[in-house]
């Protein structure tokens, strides 16, 4: 009974439910408008250009793309993550407000750091579409007349992180403690290597020593010799013959 109680709380409502399709499918038409949307041209004709939303996708991907430039692809993302920790009950509804805020900006820090950039527009899936847009030209160029191109950009940098934190709950700490491990890990994964070659590049010039050694002549050694000890007998054991008995 308890393990049916717990499987049961660990379902999502059903609103939660709709609003995650909802969000899922809203995203990937987004992304859709933004993939097949093709800017006007002075020579192209009256007629709305062909997307893959139609008539609205048009509008929508011509309308957000000229305003946020290439940021406006965080909007299918964002739509798309959170649609899925909707689904998979990872959302609360008390970080909404901390999302909204983290969401906006990211697409403000996004767009103002393309607009420092020299370029205009980008070709991207065979079309060229706006770097920055207005939105990101305007906020560099008002913020770099005062704090210097230097300043604009650790300014928005910050802000995209903090950003990041706030949306998606990005630690920076353990972000860099993965790297330094991961770099660590690298580091011994190469020594080891590196020691394990220098083995095999000594093990042959050790088999050729033990070869050679191996397959050398044996040499003769000739033991050595003491010199003859002369034995000298004392005056009582000197030999002396017996007087010969008569008869």
């Amino acid at each position: 009974m308890a393990k049916a109680a717990k499987k049961k709380d660990t379902h999502p409502p059903l609103s939660h439910e709709v609003a995650a399709v909802i969000s899922i499918v809203a995203g990937l038409f987004l992304l859709l408008c933004f993939v097949s949307f093709t800017p006007p041209t002075p020579s192209s004709p009256p007629d709305t250009p062909a997307n893959w939303g139609g008539a609205v996708g048009h509008l929508l991907a011509s309308l957000t793309l000229s305003f946020m430039g290439l940021s406006a692809f965080w909007l299918p993302t964002l739509c798309i993550f959170f649609g899925t920790s909707i689904f998979f009950g990872r959302f609360s509804v008390q970080r909404l407000p901390f999302i909204l805020g983290g969401c906006t900006g990211l697409l403000m820090a996004t767009s103002a750091l393309f607009g420092s950039m020299s370029w205009k527009t980008v070709g991207l899936f065979g079309h060229k579409f706006p770097l920055a847009g207005y939105l990101g030209n305007s906020l560099f160029l008002l913020t770099s007349n005062y704090f210097g191109w230097p300043g604009a950009v650790l300014f928005f940098l910050t802000l995209m992180l903090l950003s990041m934190m706030a949306t998606v709950r990005f630690s920076p700490f353990f972000m860099g403690k993965t790297v330094l491990k991961t770099c660590g890990h690298i580091n011994k994964k190469y020594k080891e290597r590196k020691e394990l070659k220098q083995q095999q590049a000594d093990s042959p010039s050790k088999r050729k020593s033990s070869l050679a050694e191996e397959t050398a002549e044996p040499k003769l050694t000739l033991p050595e010799l003491n010199e003859p000890v002369k034995l000298k007998l004392d005056a009582e054991d000197e030999f002396q013959p017996l007087p010969v008995s008569s008869g």
